[in-house]
């Protein structure tokens, strides 16, 4: 299985599995560019290798480039995706916009998905968010996801939470997608991306105004095919301690704010708290 390509906690590459990752992406990609996977990495030594590798991977007759913005890294992720034979840009400046936007700038794909260094791709990413993507009057697409069991929570939990989780994203879904984008899992037509660009003076939340600027050249869409459905890591959930006891308590507060979300917004305004120092 992908997830077992190599402990978490371990920050090597094996030449093997590198010479394999290089070959493949030698074979996804041609002179015209297809698609673009954007990964973005900030100090992922002990998980990028298994990401680069569940993206060289992907099943599909799109030609496709794997570009990874190493943000400010000062632990090994660069060196081993060197030795893997990817293509790299550095942006020295540390954010998600930042990040993001480097990769956009170099990307020469038609189209362009996104992704994260800490998180496991299916071969049918590209065909799944692809074939939405080209739908008429869809400019921007974004997907459900799951939970790799790699933190202190179990399988049975992150389940739970992960079906409340999606049902909360369809309902958002219908007026209200930027509230429910996330970075790691979106796609969008790259000349349109360039135009809007992604905001750099936020924290957080730059694949939701990525998404709500992009609404204005079609639909968003969700993209709910299992095989193109990513896993992503279940550390950032550990800190919220008991996992169901919180799922209860998010859901009735998400519950109320329906109407909310159904209703839709047509601007929003950055909070003091979220802008970059």
């Amino acid at each position: 299985m992908t997830s077992n390509i190599i402990n978490s906690r371990t920050p090597g590459a094996p030449d093997i599995i590198c010479r394999r990752i290089q070959h493949r992406l030698l074979n996804l990609e041609r002179a015209v560019i297809d698609v673009s996977i954007v990964v973005i990495a900030h100090n992922e030594e002990g998980r990028i290798l298994k990401c680069i590798r569940s993206l060289s991977e992907v099943q599909t007759d799109y030609s496709v480039e794997l570009i990874v913005v190493n943000n400010a890294s000062t632990d090994r992720t660069r060196e081993i995706l060197e030795k893997c034979g990817v293509h790299i840009v550095d942006q020295p400046v540390k954010g998600f916009g930042y990040a993001r936007q480097a990769g956009l700038d170099a990307s020469r794909g038609r189209y362009l998905l996104t992704a994260d260094a800490d998180t496991i791709y299916p071969t049918g990413y590209v065909n799944g968010m692809i074939r939405e993507l080209r739908r008429p009057g869809v400019s921007v697409v974004f997907g459900l996801y799951g939970f790799l069991a790699d933190g202190r929570q179990s399988r049975l939990t992150l389940a739970i939470y992960s079906f409340f989780k999606n049902l909360m994203m369809r309902i958002k879904s219908v007026n209200s997608p930027e509230l429910a984008a996330v970075g790691f899992c979106m796609g969008f037509y790259t000349e349109n991306g360039l135009k809007t660009g992604f905001k750099t003076n936020i924290k957080r939340g730059e694949d939701g105004s990525m998404l709500f600027a992009q609404k204005q050249y079609g639909k968003a869409r969700l993209v709910t095919d299992r095989n193109a459905r990513p896993m992503t890591t279940s550390r950032t959930l550990d800190a919220d301690g008991n996992l169901l006891q919180l799922v209860f308590i998010r859901l009735f507060r998400e519950l109320k704010r329906i109407p909310i979300y159904l209703k839709g917004k047509k601007e929003y305004i950055d909070r003091d708290y979220n802008l970059m120092k």
